[in-house]
Order: C-alpha cells, then structure tokens, then sequence
C-alpha cells in the first residue's frame, strides 16, 4: 500500500493592498494625522473630514496636503460624522463638558465668521430612555429630512423634519 501524506496548508487571500501615502513636498511618510486621535472619519463634496477625540474638526483638502480647515466642535469626544454628497453640510454627533446627552450639530461649510469657523445652523441634544446609552449608529438621507439614530440601549430616535 502507498500512502500519500497531503499537506494541509491554509491559502492565504489577499483582500487589501498596502500603499503607503507619501508626502508630495518631502517624499517622506505622510505625518499630517500623526498626533491626532481620530474618533470619526467621512467624505463628501471633495473633502475629507476628521473628528478627534478633543472634540476638534480637521477638513483635509482634496489633495492630502494640508487643512483646509480646523475647528473645535465639541469640548470632549466626536462620536459620528457625516457629509452630505449633495449639499455642504457637516451632519455631527458629540459631548460637551457639563452634558450628559449626546448633542447634534450641523456646521454650513460654505459659510465662515471672520475667525474661518463654519456656521452652526443647527444643535439639539438627543434623549433616549436611558441616559447612560451611547449612540450606537445613524442613518441619514442625503437630504437631512430623515435622521435615525440608534443607541447602545436598543432606542431609536427619528428625526423626521427639516433640521438645517
């Protein structure tokens, strides 16, 4: 009898491909976001936005090379983001200092005060049954008619009404 031993290999599959992003002045590995402690991140309407977990807004240009813009939203952590692609609104969820409710802000990046920082056309605080729950996820229309906004408890929040 002849046995044949078969080796059991895994196959391994590659899903993603490592570029790393070069600095265009220096060649150098890209350091703009080093010391930022990123908590969310979307795009939309040719930018690249950033909340950190101080509550600070980074707009990046289109081309990766510097802030178009910088500004502080909240004064603790930004939970969620989210840039409409149709118009320029900043759709954002976050906690301030002496707040126990997360609260929604929708900055117009369009328009500035003299200090460069966006309007904020909206704030309302959320409020769930449970007011040790955190927003979990959100669902939004492009248009910002319709909001939903899950927390951590299993509530649901709908926001159905024009709220720029």
């Amino acid at each position: 009898r002849i046995f044949v031993l078969m080796s059991l290999k895994l196959r391994q599959f590659q899903f993603y491909t490592y570029h790393e992003v070069l600095d265009r002045s220096t060649r150098s590995s890209f350091s703009l976001l080093k010391n930022i402690n990123i908590s969310c991140i979307t795009a939309g309407k040719e930018y690249i936005i950033i909340g950190d977990t101080t509550g600070t807004i980074y707009v990046l240009n289109k081309l990766l090379s510097c802030f178009s813009l910088r500004f502080g939203a909240y004064s603790l952590c930004i939970v969620y983001m989210y840039m409409s692609a149709k118009i320029p609104f900043l759709f954002c969820i976050g906690n301030d200092i002496g707040e126990s409710r997360p609260i929604v802000k929708i900055f117009d990046l369009k328009t500035t005060n003299n200090l460069g920082v966006p309007f904020c056309s909206t704030h309302f605080k959320l409020f769930s049954s449970d007011e040790n729950a955190i927003v979990s996820a959100v669902a939004i229309f492009d248009n910002l008619a319709h909001v939903a906004v899950g927390f951590s408890s299993g509530t649901i929040i709908l926001l159905k009404r024009d709220i720029i």
